[in-house]
């Protein structure tokens, strides 16, 4: 087993030498992580039967496993920066990566084996960038995880609450504090409805970005997949998103739900984690300015290279690059559709002459993209 982990620790680190490529050692990682679960499957089967669970940490889950926090937000407009200033608090049990509550665990039977595989990826290796190896590298926290999961599956936790009662007794690095666990995914805005229907005590983060860099983020990271890109897709859809959260806004309350801007939390960090935490009725702590991972140190997911600085919101910083990132079609196309979500999200500059120029509405041009986008949103929303 040991040369099986060096492996994987040789692979992790050529992983996130192609950040955010997948190229041959990611699925060779893939390929070495499924080998170590069933290694530790056929200890935890050997060892089940004399096991038993810590009565005081499975107790404390019942405290906190109703009371999840929801981050949501379009891709590329901070989701991770977010989760990640709130995962050194000790209030908060912050499960790695994109965990897919709604969109993965609805399909999910519960099936052990399918479940053990699926959350090991996402121990090991929570974002393709350091910091790996989540509950730490013993490999008995990992045991401990899967014989976790294995008791909570059998209790009336449905499989996402097991998974995170699991990642919680596992984990040593736990708070005895926790009061809420928190999921990200984005586009969480979408399944709002039916997550408050599950969870009454949830609360909701709703992250958004000036349009102009994210949509030219998004750009950069289809640039690295080689997948194509088009402006006018990607505005229409975000348009979409940011109405989302002012409905699920509107619907739940400033109690329940809150909208902040990525540009706020650079800008003035101390200020929007303090409405943070008043949101969430948790102590402020001096943590929450410190992006981590299961509290070590974590490293920035910019789309370029310069700005992926570890353990600090520097290195998140927002810039000019969509100027030379996006053309003049398309800086033409995301200015005439999200014109107005951006001046009512007080992006300021949105109403210098300098992007107003972009912004086509009269003539055959504006015409054209505004018909274009109606088509899209019509094909979007019955995807």
């Amino acid at each position: 087993m040991q040369e099986l982990i060096a492996k994987i620790h040789w692979l992790l680190e050529r992983r996130e030498d192609a950040y955010p490529v997948q190229d041959q050692s990611y699925r060779e990682l893939i390929e070495a992580i499924a080998q170590l679960t069933e290694l530790l499957l056929h200890q935890v089967k050997e060892i089940s039967d004399t096991w038993k669970p810590d009565p005081q940490l499975v107790k404390k889950t019942h405290e906190f496993i109703e009371q999840p926090v929801f981050i949501c937000g379009a891709m590329k407009t901070g989701t991770t920066l977010l989760t990640r200033l709130l995962d050194n608090h000790p209030s908060l049990l912050v499960m790695p990566g994109d965990s897919h509550y709604y969109t993965n665990f609805r399909k999910f039977s519960g099936d052990y084996a399918d479940l053990c595989h699926y959350w090991m990826q996402r121990l090991v290796n929570p974002t393709g960038q350091c910091p790996f190896w989540f509950l730490g590298e013993s490999i008995d926290s990992y045991i401990k995880f899967l014989l976790y999961l294995n008791y909570f599956l059998k209790t009336d936790y449905d499989t996402f609450q097991s998974v995170v009662a699991a990642v919680f007794c596992a984990n040593p690095n736990r708070s005895m504090s926790t009061r809420y666990w928190v999921e990200k995914k984005p586009e969480n805005e979408w399944y709002v409805q039916w997550l408050v229907k599950r969870f009454p005590r949830a609360k909701f983060l709703h992250i958004v970005r000036n349009p102009l860099p994210n949509i030219a983020s998004i750009k950069k990271l289809n640039e690295f997949k080689a997948i194509p890109f088009r402006a006018i897709s990607y505005s229409v859809r975000l348009k979409h998103l940011m109405k989302l959260g002012v409905d699920n806004l509107e619907s739940l309350g400033n109690g329940t739900y809150k909208i902040i801007r990525y540009e706020d939390l650079l800008s003035e960090p101390e200020k929007e984690i303090s409405a943070l935490a008043a949101h969430l009725d948790i102590q402020i702590d001096t943590n929450l300015t410190i992006p981590s991972e299961n509290g070590v140190p974590a490293k920035a997911n910019s789309m370029y290279a310069a700005n992926r600085i570890t353990g600090s919101i520097a290195g998140w910083g927002d810039d000019k690059k969509w100027k030379s990132m996006l053309t003049q079609k398309e800086k033409e196309e995301i200015v005439t559709v999200l014109f107005s979500q951006a001046v009512s999200k007080d992006y300021e500059y949105w109403s210098d002459e300098e992007i107003r120029a972009f912004r086509k509405s009269s003539n055959l041009r504006g015409l054209w993209i505004t018909l274009l986008a109606r088509v899209i949103a019509f094909k979007q929303r019955f995807a």
